[in-house]
């Protein structure tokens, strides 16, 4: 993970290093903004790229894919126009031949839009999921667990999971 820190020549460098432990990808090894120069490592590299959680329309992806600069895209459905809008850049990017690993570092509820998302994404790879303990806060019922890397997808109406009611009204609040 260069989170978009990494010159470009740094990049290339550190991905020649990394070359020897087969990584699935280097995410953002520079700022996903300039296009170019992620293309550039890109195409001078052996590992696979990935990028896109800081980019927030389809036209930003539209150029990224343009300019083959990424392998796997990450677009972040809560920040790029939501499921609707996911599905349309996952859509474009499948004409490029090129994979959709949602950036997801949210809560449950994220979670499940991810699961929807890919079950009905042909160019879906996988799902970014930030393991959290289900009992340090209980306020979703009928939340489906982890098994084996795997979520099964709920098959309740909606994302398939409802509030607590009593657990919110436990919560405390905090207003300003």
């Amino acid at each position: 993970e260069g989170h978009g820190r990494l010159s470009p020549n740094m990049a290339i460098r550190m991905a020649g290093l990394m070359e020897a432990y087969n990584p699935f990808f280097f995410e953002e090894p520079v700022p996903p903004d300039n296009v170019a120069e992620m293309a550039r490592v890109s195409a001078s590299i052996n590992i696979p790229v990935a990028t896109g959680e800081r980019l927030y329309t389809r036209w930003m992806f539209r150029e990224l894919l343009e300019s083959q600069a990424a392998d796997y895209i990450q677009p972040d459905l809560c920040h790029c126009g939501g499921f609707n809008e996911g599905r349309k850049i996952a859509a474009m990017a499948e004409t490029y031949h090129v994979r959709v690993l949602p950036h997801n570092p949210n809560g449950p509820i994220s979670t499940l839009v991810g699961v929807h998302f890919g079950a009905c994404t042909a160019n879906f790879e996988m799902l970014e999921y930030a393991h959290r303990d289900p009992d340090s806060v209980p306020l979703l019922l009928h939340m489906p667990e982890v098994k084996d890397g795997h979520i099964e997808i709920p098959t309740r109406p909606g994302w398939g999971v409802e509030v607590d009611e009593d657990v919110l009204a436990q919560l405390p609040m905090e207003t300003e």
